[in-house]
């Protein structure tokens, strides 16, 4: 995986994005969840993907800062209509769906979480009494997205606690094992 250097991409470190609210002891925790070793499970994956007829390297592999960045423009484009469509649907749905924590909390799961583009619709559209019974809780492959992410809603949303799960596995099914105890919606 190709890693950009710091310096020529102006990008920061995850340490720098956190440390001002470390130092305020805002409610930021990064929790990396690996099912299998990455390094065995990326050789295997590109061995597999080159050695067959058509070749390819699973997309996951892409997904450093300058990959997340990238495909954050992408969702951009007029031709790439998921990202609008989740956008519409969130648009319309949002205050029903956060009625899911008016009567008590719970954990608000994002699975391939970003930017904090979605999740805005969501957490603006609900009563601010609500959000502070609400754990959110990203989970994407990316460090530096979930972090700078994480940093922004917790600057707009005072009371949002966050607990950030760095997924390097590509099984979804696993995840979902993990025990993140009490309601959540995914």
């Amino acid at each position: 995986m190709r890693r950009p250097n710091p310096q020529a991409t102006g990008d920061v470190s995850a340490e720098q994005i956190c440390r001002p609210f470390l130092l305020r002891r805002r409610p930021l925790v990064v929790s990396v969840r690996q099912q299998t070793d990455f390094h065995q499970e990326m050789c295997k994956d590109i061995l597999s993907g080159l050695a067959g007829p058509e070749k390819s390297i699973p997309c996951k592999y892409l997904y450093d800062d300058c990959g997340s960045r990238l495909f954050e423009r992408i969702c951009t484009l007029s031709e790439y209509y998921p990202t609008r469509t989740e956008v519409a649907i969130l648009n319309q749905y949002a205050a029903e769906i956060m009625l899911f924590f008016s009567r008590q909390g719970g954990d608000l799961v994002e699975i391939g979480s970003g930017s904090d583009l979605k999740i805005r619709f969501l957490l603006e559209r609900s009563p601010e009494n609500y959000r502070k019974h609400i754990r959110y809780v990203p989970v994407d492959i990316s460090e530096t997205s979930l972090l700078r992410s994480s940093v922004r809603l917790m600057s707009d949303f005072r009371d949002l606690t966050i607990l950030c799960l760095l997924y390097t596995s590509a099984a979804a099914d696993d995840l979902l094992c993990v025990d993140l105890g009490g309601r959540l919606i995914i």
